[in-house]
């Protein structure tokens, strides 16, 4: 970024910078967001993943979609049980950056099935609740971080800054964003498959 020196006064015989607090320069730790959603209309899964850092800026956004396989040889929750794993691990691929953690919504799928399906190797957490009403929380699907981990401070800054389910409205934004001609009333979060 450059900045303008045109409001310079002549008089100063030598420039003087405005000194400032700078914030300690800590390693980048992320955190990613998973969404999937159901549109009947065209009749596909949608999937994003909304990467930040701890003061919730963004980073990077992924998104895919995975039409659904219908007829008479697919049932339903095998459907959605596909369909999330499939998306989840294409979003996991293609995403340039390398999270400490990962948050889903509590729609997305039984806790059994998070963990044991779409398995990340980073501490993964599931956001409940309903930020205004009731205090958001996130369960841990894994081993939550200890406090030597990245994701342990990431993790409080993210809950501190009232990030515990909002970016998941940013990902809702961006869908209508790429994909504007779709129908996103109907978008369901009908995605929760019975525990096996």
């Amino acid at each position: 970024m450059r900045c303008s020196r045109a409001m310079r006064a002549k008089a100063a015989p030598e420039s003087m910078s405005l000194p400032y607090a700078k914030p300690p320069r800590a390693a980048a730790a992320y955190a990613a967001y998973l969404d999937v959603v159901w549109l009947p209309e065209p009749g596909a899964f949608y999937g994003a993943l909304l990467v930040i850092d701890a003061q919730g800026m963004p980073i990077e956004f992924v998104y895919n979609s995975l039409p659904a396989p219908s007829g008479f040889l697919w049932r339903v929750d095998d459907v959605r049980r596909m369909a999330i794993i499939r998306l989840s691990h294409s979003l996991f691929d293609a995403c340039e950056k390398e999270p400490a953690l990962l948050v889903c919504r509590e729609e997305l799928g039984t806790l059994s099935f998070c963990r044991d399906e779409i398995n990340p190797a980073v501490p993964f957490a599931q956001a409940s609740g309903l930020e205004g009403e009731a205090p958001a929380a996130w369960s841990w699907l894994n081993n939550p971080p200890p406090p030597s981990h990245p994701a342990h401070g990431l993790a409080q800054s993210l809950l501190a800054r009232g990030c515990a389910l909002e970016p998941f409205d940013r990902i809702r934004s961006g869908w209508r964003e790429v994909y504007p001609a779709l129908p996103w009333s109907q978008a369901t979060d009908d995605t929760i498959l019975a525990e096996a």
